[in-house]
């Protein structure tokens, strides 16, 4: 990837504002410029692992999918996107994306990937191989231990948290635990069930594979923490 000249230009910007982004919202009290944790960083960075696994297994074009991966949630939420941000993700892209080195030719499916990654199952077309690369790859870093790692981080990255641990020496650790258990963890076991809603045999497979692990460590985290 390192040979797309525009790959190092995309992913220093994003992550200059992601970071900028994340520091607002988790500010590392040790630090006065970095965050805690740059969730949206990490999700990027791991969309575009399982991106790549995909690509393995599924013919399609690795240029478009990494790039749509990089671009795909520039305006999510923390940058006020909001429900809207595949689409102004996708505008930026038409208006931005060629003078960091993408190639012309490639803009039109790239910013098509961006503008529909976050719609409903089975609504990409079959010739979009890379748009539904980018949904699989996007819908599987929600699913299993990576995403629990997040969630927790993220809940660890809190700004009440942090200034408890840096004032309060009698702040207890299964305060957080047993919250994280009750408020987030146990809502989130599910029905065993299959899981069939995405594009590609191995997205489905690892899904489901990753659904189980998931389900049995909530269990067990939670049976433990309450």
């Amino acid at each position: 990837m390192e040979n797309y000249k525009w790959y190092s230009k995309i992913k220093k910007h994003l992550s200059e504002i992601t970071n900028k982004a994340a520091y607002e919202y988790w500010p590392f009290h040790n630090n006065q410029y970095v965050p805690f944790f740059n969730y949206r960083l990490e999700h990027i960075l791991q969309v575009e692992r399982d991106a790549l696994k995909i690509l393995e297994n599924v013919k399609a074009d690795k240029e478009i999918v990494i790039a749509s991966v990089w671009i795909h949630d520039i305006f999510q939420p923390v940058y006020n996107g909001g429900k809207d941000h595949g689409e102004k993700a996708g505008n930026w892209a038409t208006e931005n994306i060629e003078k960091f080195g993408f190639p012309k030719n490639k803009i039109e499916d790239l910013c098509y990937s961006v503008f529909v990654h976050s719609s409903k199952p089975n609504e990409i077309p079959e010739n979009k191989v890379e748009a539904r690369i980018l949904w699989d790859a996007d819908k599987l870093n929600k699913i299993g231990a990576v995403s629990l790692f997040f969630e927790i981080m993220s809940q660890f990255a809190s700004d009440n948290i942090q200034k408890n641990f840096l004032s309060n020496k009698n702040f207890e650790m299964q305060n957080i635990v047993n919250k994280i258990a009750k408020d987030i963890f146990s809502d989130m076991i599910k029905p065993e069930k299959e899981i069939n809603i995405f594009y590609f045999e191995y997205s489905n497979k690892k899904a489901n594979e990753r659904f189980k692990i998931q389900n049995k460590f909530l269990k067990a985290f939670c049976e433990e923490a309450m």
